[in-house]
């Protein structure tokens, strides 16, 4: 095993010279310097009631006419376009939903979806009777 001094993060590299995790890092360091940055994800609140699912999505920079939801049987999708680029967020609904009630408002930067659920799956309270 070698130290040498890495000039560029200036620290102590240990330096193994038949490693070939170690080769295979330096061989992909000049590629992985040229890849785009990660896409951005906005951020989603989720809250669930009795009546609803609703979703707050933060969507700072982003035009109304820019974004795109789409419900299709239990997937929600979520497309939109900002300055830095496009972005996707899909969501599984684990709740029936009525899709012809589903809405959507946009204040602020963030967009509110509110998706109420369907009959059958609303809770419904069921009376205990006391039998003799």
């Amino acid at each position: 095993m070698n130290i040498a001094y890495n000039k560029t993060t200036h620290t102590l590299d240990k330096q193994f010279p038949f490693d070939p995790l170690t080769e295979l890092i330096r061989a992909l360091a000049p590629v992985a310097s040229t890849c785009p940055p990660a896409a951005w994800v906005p951020a989603v609140d989720a809250l669930e009631t009795p009546e609803a699912l609703t979703l707050h999505v933060e969507l700072p920079g982003v035009k109304p006419e820019d974004i795109e939801i789409e419900l299709t049987g239990d997937t929600l999708t979520l497309r939109g376009e900002r300055r830095s680029g496009k972005f996707v967020r899909g969501f599984t609904l684990a709740t029936p939903i009525q899709a012809e009630k589903v809405s959507a408002a946009y204040r602020d930067g963030v967009l509110e979806i509110t998706l109420p659920k369907s009959e059958e799956s609303k809770p419904h309270k069921i009376p205990v009777t006391v039998e003799a």
